[in-house]
């Protein structure tokens, strides 16, 4: 009855017996979107519209003889053309129940959003793109998901990597190129035979991140990539990768913005309807009487630990190791881990922590701007969750709100993922013109003041109280913070330690006037008998030579700060290869600091200068009275002699740990010294030094600055403008004077 004579006569020209191949329909008054595919068959024949749905309503669905992905896409066709013929009719409503419900999920074709994460920023931007994803109602299966897992079957299935599906991979590259934690196995399974028989049928795209400070940036991003274009499977986008010191977030947005727009394409997202602006809910939550677990140890073993199985280890000692006794003081922490273990980890590997926010500012954020339901803040409940990744610290998912927010949700960093819907919601007051608009202010607004998410708040909160659902729905979980271990196994079984330097914040403008560092300052408040989840990160490319006996061969060390930390543990192992009569190897240590108060285990390293003829401690400092201002390069250059006969001739390895600008800084002095003791070009010396960090012979540890530390990003921009002036003067030959305007 809705149908007009003319659009009746149309569709049913179009109508034939030519089994299942899909025709296109076109409609007589085009109102009608061109390219509607009907799946069609001998008992698709009708004469009118009427004949038509009747003859849909007894079509053999589950018979299709195409492909599941080709199938959800007919039947969503066949939905968009009944819904818009007679949206008001029965049958039409009828009929398309029976299309939603007549395909069962396991038919449903899958989608893979797959991250390789060490520290979980991939993790976090993967979750972000599956909460897109799952927003956009399509009809596949989504699933979320490790690169490990990937490449491993479920209980015996077959291994999602080899399947007919699409699959988003989001990975970070660790040491020097190597896969993160999470993507070990995938790198495993690279390697193997099965990998190489190119019969890969999945469609793929690849999304690096990294920074471009490193010399391996995106290594194994760029290495999937290349494998499996190689092995068969069909790229969807190039390969993308977001640079830390270039718009990172930009580039991530721009992908997910297509992955979503790709998707939604190719499995037919449901058309709008009225519930399309309610929230996709991932979080249930529960109360319950189950009391929540205290902080307990996933795995027992420091040596097996990981970022999402930690250990727990107990403070034993707390002291400073520099003589400064405010700000500055550089501390000390030790933990007890796996009893009398002496092999737990190697020297030059990290420890990772998980910090726990201040217990008085989560009581005043959850009390003065959350609605928490009818919860209190010590009341448990059952975190459930159909889309996000609950963290698996979370014991049996069973938590307190107070507990939730101090060990697992971040509020000492808030994101744009986060404020935008606060903003969306009216939880957040800003009175810009857009919504985009109010996020790019908030942000500003707390990179320059230094704001947490209180901070946030008490700037900007609006009269209605945050839904705790809601914030669990945005929110990022707290990140590990990674340290370098500063102890040997061999000088200290069961224990590891960690040095660091309590991070403060100076804000410009409005705002605190200051902010301490989340962990940084977490670590220096604990007490004796403290319990912390840690975890090892094994850093491979930062281990001494593996030759017998410390290798015999010699190294040299430079560092700034508590940039000295993993040389600890080089220098503690070559005390303890001393007291067995062992010849070890020869350790020659450049640490920078501001004076000699500064120094971190001053007089450990004199101490040791003065005893051992196989370590030498050259202390360069820039502000010390009375002597001459050294930086670490210019130690470098000093022993310009000694340290070419180390790298060309002893076949002896440099190791570089401390700030990005350390490491640029010391390899511009290798390069130096190579063009004058070798007799090469700047250019060719230059080359050397990129050759000898892939070959591993140059060792780097580097960390970047925290996002809230004045210079970081924006002053590795400056850096990169500068370089391209340089450029520009070598090519045009401007003058000095122009170069400096």
């Amino acid at each position: 009855p809705s149908l007009s004579k003319g659009q009746a006569l149309h569709l049913t020209t179009i109508m034939s017996e030519a089994s299942v191949a899909p025709a296109t329909v076109l409609l007589e008054k085009g109102e009608v979107p061109k390219n509607v595919f009907v799946p069609l068959n001998s008992k698709v024949f009708p004469l009118a519209f009427n004949g038509f749905i009747e003859a849909l309503e007894g079509f053999p669905f589950t018979d299709l003889l195409v492909s599941d992905e080709e199938e959800v896409v007919a039947r969503a066709r066949v939905e968009d053309l009944v819904s818009y013929l007679a949206p008001d009719s029965d049958k039409v409503k009828h009929l398309i129940q029976r299309l939603r419900s007549s395909l069962s999920p396991d038919k449903l074709p899958s989608m893979y959003v797959a991250y390789g994460s060490e520290t979980g920023n991939a993790e976090s931007l993967a979750e972000h793109l599956y909460g897109l994803l799952r927003k956009a109602k399509l009809r596949c299966n989504l699933k979320l998901i490790s690169m490990n897992d990937i490449v491993q079957g479920d209980s015996g299935g077959v291994a999602p990597i080899y399947t007919k599906s699409h699959v988003f991979f989001i990975t970070s590259t660790f040491g020097k190129g190597n896969p993160p934690r999470e993507a070990q196995s995938f790198k495993l399974w690279m390697k193997s035979p099965v990998s190489r028989d190119g019969n890969l049928c999945m469609s793929y795209s690849v999304l690096g991140i990294g920074s471009s400070s490193y010399s391996t940036f995106c290594q194994f991003a760029k290495e999937v990539e290349e494998h499996l274009s190689t092995m068969g499977g069909k790229g969807i986008f190039p390969l993308t990768l977001a640079d830390e010191l270039n718009e990172q977030k930009k580039t991530c947005d721009e992908w997910m913005e297509k992955v979503v727009a790709y998707a939604k394409k190719r499995f037919a997202a449901e058309s709008n309807d009225e519930n399309d602006d309610e929230p996709v809910t991932a979080f249930n939550i529960e109360k319950t009487d189950e009391p929540a677990p205290a902080t307990h140890a996933m795995t027992e073993s420091f040596a097996q630990s990981s970022r999402t199985a930690p250990t727990v280890g107990t403070v034993i000692l707390r002291q400073a190791v520099n003589r400064i006794v405010d700000k500055g003081t550089v501390v000390e922490v030790r933990f007890s881990v796996d009893g009398s273990s002496n092999n737990a980890y190697h020297e030059g590997d990290h420890i990772g922590v998980y910090p726990r926010n201040k217990h008085d500012e989560v009581e005043t954020l959850l009390t003065t701007y959350f609605d928490l339901g009818g919860l209190s803040l010590d009341d448990t409940f059952r975190l459930e969750s159909s889309g996000r990744r609950v963290p698996s610290r979370i014991g049996s998912n069973v938590v307190t709100v107070r507990k939730l927010f101090e060990e697992h949700i971040e509020i000492a960093h808030p994101s744009r993922e986060l404020l935008a819907p606060l903003i969306e919601g009216g939880y957040l007051e800003m009175t810009y013109s857009s919504s985009e608009h109010a996020v790019a202010l908030l942000m500003h607004e707390i990179h320059t003041a230094k704001l947490s998410l209180l901070g946030a708040l008490k700037s900007a909160a609006g009269k209605k109280r945050i839904p705790l659902q809601l914030f669990l729905e945005h929110c990022s979980w707290i990140s590990p913070r990674l340290y370098s271990i500063s102890s040997s196994c061999s000088m200290h079984p069961g224990e590891v330690h960690v040095t660091i330097s309590p991070h403060l914040f100076f804000a410009k403008g409005k705002g605190v006037s200051r902010r301490e560092g989340l962990c940084s300052f977490f670590l220096s408040n604990l007490k004796k008998g403290d319990q912390v989840e840690i975890f090892r990160n094994e850093a491979t490319s930062f281990h001494l030579p593996q030759d017998a006996g410390m290798g015999h061969k010699p190294i040299i060390c430079a560092g700034t700060g508590t940039g000295c930390a993993p040389f600890r543990g080089f220098w503690q192992r070559l005390e303890k290869e001393r007291e067995k009569g062992e010849s070890g190897m020869e350790m020659t240590l450049l640490v920078g600091n501001r004076t000699k108060d500064d120094e971190a285990y001053g007089d450990e390293l004199r101490t040791l200068d003065a005893s051992a003829d196989s370590f030498s401690y050259d202390p360069c400092l820039s502000r010390e009275k009375d002597v001459k201002k050294r930086y670490v390069q210019d130690g470098m250059l000093e022993r310009g002699e000694q340290i070419y006969s180390v790298l060309m001739e002893q076949e002896g390895h440099v190791y570089i740990c401390g700030a990005p600008r350390v490491a640029t800084g010391v390899k511009q002095a290798l390069a130096q010294i190579l063009e004058k003791h070798g007799g090469l070009s700047r250019a060719e010396a230059s080359k050397k030094v990129a050759d000898l960090v892939r070959e591993g012979i140059v060792h780097e540890d580097v960390f970047t600055e925290d996002s809230f530390s004045s210079g970081g990003s924006s002053l590795f921009k400056l850096r990169a403008a500068a370089k391209a002036l340089i450029a520009q003067r070598r090519m045009a030959n401007l003058s000095l004077h122009d170069l400096n305007e």
